[in-house]
C-alpha cells in the first residue's frame, strides 16, 4: 500500500513532463487566454514566457500575444510529414521564438498574418523551410542557423520584415527567397553552398535590400526573377558562384535595380543578364562602383568623366556588363580593401557565432 501510494503521488508529475504529444497530428496550444493545452506538455509557464523543459514531438500552435517562447536549447521534432509545423503563428503579434532545435518539419516555423515576431537564437534543420512568412510584415528573423533543407527562408507577399546575421547553408534549393513581397531587408547573413540560389527575388518583389551578406558557392548568387524591380543590393561579398548576379525576368526582364559596392570574386560569370533592361552599377563619383576580379584597366586620371589629373581608386574606364549596363566608376582592388573590410569582419562574426551555436545546439539534435 505505501508503494501504491508513492506511486501516485509521483504519477501526475510523471505526466506532467512526459511528451505529450508524441503521436502524429497531435498539437500543443498556447491559447489567447494563457493556458497551455494540453497541461501536462513539456512547455512550462512563467508569466508570458513558455519555456520548453525537455523535447517536443508535435506542433506547437501559438494563439496569445506580447509572449516569448524560449527553447532552452531543447528541440521541437517532427517526421517530415507534409504541412508539418514546428511551431505555428497566425494573426498573433510581438511573439518571441527563441533558443529551440527545431527540425524535420515541412515548416520549421510556419508564420501568417504576423506583425512585430522575433525568431532569434535557433536551429532550424533538415525542414521543408526553414520559416515561411505570408502575409506578414515588420518581423525580425536574427541569428539562426538554417541548413539541410529546401529553402531557408521564404516570404510571400510579406513586407518590412529583415532577415538579419543567420547563417543559412547546405539546403538544396534557395537561401532566402522573395515571392511578391516589399521593403524587406536581408543584412548580414552568412548564405554558403545553397544548390540553387542564394536570395531569390521574384514576382514583383520590389524595393527590398540585400546588403553585407557573405553570398558564397550557389548557383546563382542573387537571382532577379519576372517584375522584381528597384531592389538594391549593397556591398555584399559575392563569391564563387557560377553565376554572381542573374538578371532573369522571364520574357519580361527586370529593370530599375541598383547593384553597387559589392566584391565580384572568383565567379564563373560575374553577371548574366538573360533579357537586358537598364539596371543601376555604381552610385555615381566618387562613391564608386563594384570591385570585379576579371577587369584590369589603368588609373590615371580622375572626376566625374575620369578626365582629371590624379588617380582616384577608380579603373578610368567603364566595366562593360552589356549594351545597356556598364559600371561606371569600377573600384581598383588596393582601393578596395577599407570598403569591403566589414564584409570579411561580419563573416568572422557569423561564422564563429553561430558555428559555436550550432556545435552546441546539434549536440543534442537528432543526427
Amino acid at each position: 500500500m505505501l508503494f501504491l501510494a508513492g506511486f501516485l503521488v509521483v504519477l501526475p508529475i510523471m505526466l506532467r513532463f512526459c511528451n505529450v504529444c508524441s503521436a502524429e497530428g497531435e498539437v500543443i496550444f498556447i491559447r489567447a487566454g494563457g493556458d497551455v493545452d494540453p497541461s501536462h506538455s513539456n512547455i512550462t509557464r512563467n508569466g508570458d514566457a513558455y519555456v520548453l523543459v525537455g523535447t517536443v514531438e508535435c506542433e506547437i500552435v501559438v494563439e496569445r500575444d506580447n509572449i516569448v517562447i524560449d527553447g532552452g536549447g531543447h528541440t521541437i521534432r517532427g517526421t517530415n510529414s507534409w504541412d508539418s509545423k514546428g511551431v505555428h503563428l497566425s494573426n498573433v503579434h510581438n511573439v518571441t521564438v527563441r533558443n529551440v532545435n527545431i527540425e524535420r518539419f515541412w515548416f520549421s516555423v510556419y508564420m501568417n498574418a504576423t506583425s512585430a515576431c522575433t525568431i532569434q537564437d535557433n536551429s532550424l534543420v533538415r525542414s521543408h523551410r526553414g520559416a515561411k512568412l505570408t502575409n506578414s510584415w515588420g518581423n525580425m528573423i536574427k541569428d539562426n542557423i538554417v541548413e539541410r533543407g529546401t529553402t531557408a527562408f521564404y516570404l510571400k507577399s510579406s513586407h518590412s520584415n529583415t532577415i538579419f546575421r543567420n547563417r543559412i547553408e547546405f539546403n538544396t534549393w534557395n537561401g532566402v527567397q522573395l515571392y511578391a513581397s516589399s521593403n524587406n531587408t536581408i543584412e548580414e547573413n552568412y548564405i554558403e553552398s545553397n544548390r540553387r540560389a542564394g536570395i531569390v527575388f521574384e514576382s514583383h518583389s520590389k524595393n527590398n535590400t540585400a546588403m553585407r551578406n557573405i553570398i558564397v558557392n550557389q548557383t546563382f548568387g542573387i537571382n532577379f526573377g519576372n517584375m522584381s524591380n528597384y531592389n538594391q543590393v549593397i556591398e555584399n561579398n559575392i563569391t564563387g558562384n557560377i553565376y554572381g548576379v542573374y538578371l532573369n525576368g522571364l520574357t519580361i526582364g527586370v529593370s530599375g535595380n541598383a547593384l553597387f559596392h559589392n566584391w565580384f570574386v572568383n565567379n564563373t560569370n560575374h553577371v548574366f543578364p538573360r533579357i537586358s533592361l537598364v539596371n543601376t552599377w555604381d552610385a555615381g563619383y566618387p562613391s564608386g562602383g563594384n570591385f570585379w576580379d576579371d577587369y584590369v584597366d589603368v588609373d590615371v586620371y580622375g572626376g566625374p568623366s575620369q578626365n582629371e589629373t590624379g588617380s582616384d581608386g577608380i579603373w578610368d574606364h567603364p566595366y562593360l556588363i552589356d549594351e545597356l549596363n556598364q559600371d561606371r566608376y569600377p573600384i581598383v582592388p588596393e582601393f578596395s580593401s577599407n570598403v569591403f573590410l566589414f564584409v570579411f569582419l561580419s563573416a568572422t562574426l557569423i561564422i564563429g557565432m553561430l558555428g559555436r551555436r550550432a556545435l552546441r545546439k546539434h549536440t543534442s539534435s537528432t543526427p
